[in-house]
């Protein structure tokens, strides 16, 4: 794989996340304008921030 090939494959997959991240922005995030909501909400559930939620 050249160079240019593996550019234009990461491009063509970066593009695939964009429409993806986009089309499912209202799924994501319901009315909320804030993108990380739903994780503030399951850290709230969990009584711990978003920074330190359990896995």
């Amino acid at each position: 794989m050249t160079q240019t090939e593996f550019h234009l494959i990461f491009e063509q997959q970066v593009k695939r996340c964009e429409e993806t991240l986009l089309n499912k922005a209202k799924e994501y995030t319901g009315n909320s304008p804030d993108r990380l909501s739903a994780f503030k909400t399951a850290a709230a559930l969990q009584e711990c921030t978003p920074h330190n939620m359990r896995t």
